[in-house]
């Protein structure tokens, strides 16, 4: 089953096609621009951040559609990518805010056309968003007349900042009004040196990253990373290294909560001794740990697969490397589970079994929300997982 509000088509690669989630959220891929079939993959985050992905190369432009209501007044589209949140030139049509992008990762939609020009520049600051392309500035409502070139830092035109060095010719700061501004609702007006009676600055860029030694996983241990200070909604991109891949080993895609907090357990390494872990370019602390003896085999346990059938992979986080299909029925005996919900179809749930039955000699794993997980064959049906199967 996929994950509430998930959705997951095959497009084909000459012909292209259109993707819709439950909640109206689009992607279309023109013909040619996949260099091979694809699963396109809409999968909705917290904080109103949706993710958007292709599990092929492409290359060219593909359009992303966030639904609005009536004509859209005050939406913009945030794009989250190069680590920081970006506003693309979107437009409504057919009840959809709707952008043509090179890249794909997590979109939101933000309302900040209220309040002025500064009201409108302190609502993208809180929302991580930090520069914009001038013509678009200009679009909805800021002067674009004291910019630096083709991108307006909004931090230093909110504060009445420079520019830096070699600044363009006829360049001078945003002088911030002294009055309050009321329109729309916006928040008070900024004194001259930005800082404003309601603190007029957005809040923290960046947070930071803790890491500690988690639970045992195989031969080595869990990274258990907490991530506090950082603005609601904030896509945080990790990467884990260890002293044995310190370019990263594995990287994935967490979101803030409401109080700018996340936690995950997600990497873990017995590699090594020198373990840490980065998100949005913000380093960890470096915790050192070795190679533990693995533990004993563990005790094997027959599991029924549901009606369906089900495919097998040697790679689970990405469902890559396919093995020979379960058959709709067939009884396996698996030795452990590994938690990665990585895979919407995974969820709920979010554990594989690890297949130990002849053909596939532990060397694959299966979806466990697909077998029977000790209910009865004619339902109901309520174990997405058999905790009885210990962890790997």
């Amino acid at each position: 089953m996929a994950a509430a509000g998930a959705v997951s088509a095959r497009l084909d690669a000459e012909r292209g096609g259109t993707v819709v989630s439950p909640s109206g959220i689009e992607l279309t891929v023109p013909a040619h621009v996949l260099t091979r079939n694809a699963n396109a993959t809409i999968t909705p985050l917290s904080g109103g951040v949706v993710d958007v992905h292709l599990d092929a190369p492409w290359s060219g432009r593909v359009r992303v559609g966030l639904p609005v209501s009536g004509a859209g007044e005050g939406a913009l589209m945030a794009h989250y990518r190069d680590g920081a949140w970006h506003v693309e030139d979107a437009a409504v049509a057919d009840g959809r805010l709707t952008a043509s992008v090179d890249s794909l990762s997590p979109f939101k939609m933000v309302k900040c056309l209220f309040g002025g020009e500064e009201g409108i520049t302190k609502c993208l600051l809180k929302q991580g968003i930090k520069m914009i392309p001038s013509s678009l500035a200009k679009k909805i409502g800021l002067d674009v007349t004291n910019t630096c070139g083709d991108v307006l830092d909004l931090s230093s035109w909110l504060g009445g900042g420079a520019c830096s060095a070699g600044d363009p010719p006829g360049w001078k700061a945003h002088t911030p009004s002294a009055t309050p501004n009321t329109a729309g609702g916006g928040d008070s007006g900024s004194s001259g040196d930005g800082t404003g009676a309601s603190g007029g600055r957005a809040a923290p860029e960046y947070g930071s990253v803790a890491l500690e030694r988690g639970p045992r996983k195989d031969s080595g241990y869990r990274y258990t990373l907490t991530f506090s200070g950082w603005a609601p909604g904030t896509a945080l991109q990790v990467e884990c290294f260890d002293s044995a891949s310190p370019s990263g080993f594995y990287g994935f895609t967490l979101i803030a909560d409401a109080s700018g907090a996340a936690t995950t357990s997600q990497c873990y390494s017995s590699d090594g001794s020198d373990h840490w872990a980065t998100a949005n370019g913000v380093a960890s602390n470096h915790v050192s740990w070795t190679a533990v003896a693995a533990p004993p085999a563990s005790t094997v346990h027959g599991e029924q697969e549901g009606s369906h059938g089900v495919n097998t992979f040697t790679n689970y986080h990405n469902a890559s490397g396919m093995g020979p299909r379960i058959a709709a029925g067939q009884w396996v005996d698996v030795t452990c589970k590994v938690y990665d919900p990585t895979i919407p179809s995974v969820t709920p749930g979010g554990y594989w079994y690890r297949i130990t039955s002849s053909p596939w000699s532990g060397a694959y794993y299966s979806p466990a929300n697909t077998f029977m997980n000790g209910d009865s064959w004619g339902g109901p049906y309520t174990h997405d997982t058999d905790f009885a199967v210990p962890d790997c």
